[in-house]
Formats: structure tokens, C-alpha cells, sequence
């Protein structure tokens, strides 16, 4: 079980991108690129299977960066796009537009 495990890690361990994360594709098939959810999926693997094998620590650092810095930058191209607070009356104003006679109970 240990030698399937360390082949498995050998491979996530080759297939991490140069920004240090994970992407549905591997580096090694040319695709050097990462996203999110596939390096976080690819951390739980090598902290599971570091129980079974020897895994140098700077793998997961390295993800653990990219997640940080993707998230954060994430989190700045929403708060570029949020809308400015409108209110209720801002909010039933543009649901009233989309009213019609099959609604008959709409207020107008």
C-alpha cells in the first residue's frame, strides 16, 4: 500500500505548478497553471498519505501560499464588482420591472 501511495504522491508532487497550487490538469502534461479547489483537494491528499509516506513540507507551504493569495485576490475582484448598497426600495424597484400581468398580485 505504501509503494501505490508514494507513486500517487511522487506524481501530485510533480504535476504542482510553478505558482505553487494545483489545476485540473497536471504540469506535467503541460498545463502550468492552478486553481483553487484542485490544490486544496491535492493538500488533503498529501496530508493524508504523510501518514504512510515521507512528504517534504514545502509542497504543501508552497500550496498553502498560492490558496492565500488566490483567495485574496479573489476576494478583491468581488468587492471590485459589489454593487453600492441600494437599500430596499433600490431592490423592489428593480424586482417591479420584472412584474407582470401572470402576476397579478404585483404592486406597481
Amino acid at each position: 500500500m505504501a509503494d501505490a501511495i508514494g507513486r500517487a504522491v511522487k506524481f501530485i508532487l510533480k504535476a504542482q505548478s510553478s505558482q505553487g497550487g494545483w489545476y485540473d490538469t497536471s504540469k506535467i502534461e503541460g498545463h502550468d497553471l492552478a486553481a483553487i479547489e484542485p490544490t486544496i483537494l491535492q493538500i488533503q491528499a498529501l496530508t493524508a498519505a504523510r501518514t504512510a509516506v515521507s512528504i517534504p513540507l514545502e509542497s504543501d507551504n508552497d500550496g498553502i501560499t498560492y490558496l492565500k493569495t488566490a483567495v485574496a485576490a479573489q476576494k478583491g475582484r468581488r468587492a471590485e464588482r459589489a454593487e453600492p448598497p441600494h437599500g430596499r426600495r433600490g431592490r423592489e424597484a428593480r424586482r417591479s420591472r420584472h412584474r407582470t400581468a401572470a402576476n397579478p398580485g404585483a404592486a406597481r
